[in-house]
């Protein structure tokens, strides 16, 4: 599934989600034209940068996406955020891989968060979305910001992820 497709799919599947937790949504954030900022209920923010590797069988720019469809991820349970933080940035990051991986979608195959597989994420990076497509290719959230409420983003802060919100 290319970025173009799955960035407003994402954003869609969150919304309709109704998600407590989420107090608003704004797409194209950081410059980023695959990039969303989500609001938490305690005001405090992450800023997600879409981005995806091509499927083994390649993927030329400028040609017809194909389009390969399996199985839907199996729904799983959605960790519950309280409507006060603070949050452990881990708890929010499985409420979006949840909310995302029971959005139905025909063409993933499997939606993690970066903490819940110990081969994903890095010591720099240790929170972020990984989403499986049918057709090989992969798509990840990395969480250029994470913040607390009241705090802005800074070039100087991106990818410097907090362990609350």
């Amino acid at each position: 599934m290319r970025l173009d497709r799955f960035h407003p799919w994402a954003e869609q599947t969150l919304a309709d989600a109704k998600s407590a937790a989420i107090s608003g949504m704004e797409s194209g954030v950081d410059g980023l034209a695959f990039g969303t900022r989500i609001v938490l209920a305690n005001k405090a923010q992450v800023h997600i940068q879409w981005v995806r590797t091509a499927p083994p069988s390649g993927d030329a720019s400028g040609s017809a996406e194909k389009i390969v469809k399996g199985e839907s991820p199996t729904p799983v349970d959605v960790p519950d955020l309280p409507p006060t933080g603070p949050y452990a940035t881990a708890d929010v990051e499985r409420h979006l891989a949840a909310l995302l991986n029971n959005g139905g979608n025909d063409e993933l195959a499997e939606v993690r968060g970066y903490s819940q597989d110990s081969k994903l994420g890095t010591t720099q990076q240790p929170f972020g979305i990984r989403v499986l497509c049918h057709s090989g290719a992969v798509v990840f959230g990395l969480f250029r910001h994470t913040l607390g409420a009241g705090q802005q983003p800074t070039k100087e802060g991106a990818f410097k992820q907090r362990e609350t919100l």
